[in-house]
């Protein structure tokens, strides 16, 4: 049985057309997505479609949950005497939807930076492996020579830390090693070389200084 059979057919068309168009307009002052209600009443997101485009009528079941997800009367959700009252958005649908705002926002910003980064990145390497090549076959420095590749990670950090204006980005311990090996390796200055990992903690006081101004 139609729960909206009406004995004119095109009263019966316009009825479900104002219906589907309430259904719709109630969904979306609630801040849900087709899909986020389907779940919500256990249908498929199909099914919402066709209700909200009066190709289908919800039955007395999806009427009833759908009267208490709103918290109106199904007389209400038909009849809509609940439209001349400006129906407000859940508190939890508007934070859940301003969530999902800011993650998406989130993941927009982070694939737009990643690309970039893995460019940046292969050509720092490239040419760092190069500069190793030359000068391990022209000057015979495979070693030390190899501490040049701690400038791949130090340049990528500096480059983001650059672009991101976060100095947090800036691999600074990497730095140090890098710099206490030359010392070690070059001069012989292990000890009291030792000393330049002490700048670290002051490195990180600093950032947190200035991030709180």
């Amino acid at each position: 049985m139609n729960f909206f059979k009406n004995s004119e057919q095109g009263t019966d068309e316009q009825m479900n057309d104002t219906i589907a168009k309430r259904l719709t307009a109630l969904r979306k002052q609630r801040g849900f997505s087709q899909e986020q209600l389907a779940e919500k009443l256990n249908v498929s997101r199909q099914a919402v479609s066709k209700w909200e485009r009066a190709e289908a009528q919800p039955d007395i079941s999806n009427l009833s949950a759908l009267s208490k997800l709103y918290g109106i009367t199904i007389d209400e959700l038909i009849n809509g005497k609940a439209e001349q009252e400006e129906v407000q958005p859940t508190p939890s649908s508007d934070t859940e939807k301003s969530r999902e705002d800011d993650l998406a926002a989130e993941e927009e910003t982070t694939a737009e930076n990643t690309e970039p980064r893995i460019k940046s990145g292969i050509f720092v390497a490239l040419i760092v492996t190069i500069v190793y090549l030359v000068m391990g076959y022209c000057w015979n420095l495979w070693h030390p020579g190899w501490i040049i590749f701690f400038l791949v990670p130090i340049l990528n950090g500096l480059i983001s830390s650059i672009v991101n204006r976060r100095m947090k980005d800036f691999p600074y311990p990497v730095a140090v090693a890098m710099v206490y090996l030359v010392m070690g390796f070059g001069w012989n200055f292990w000890h009291p070389g030792w000393v330049v990992f002490l700048t670290i903690p002051l490195y990180y006081g600093f950032i947190s200084v200035i991030r709180r101004r």
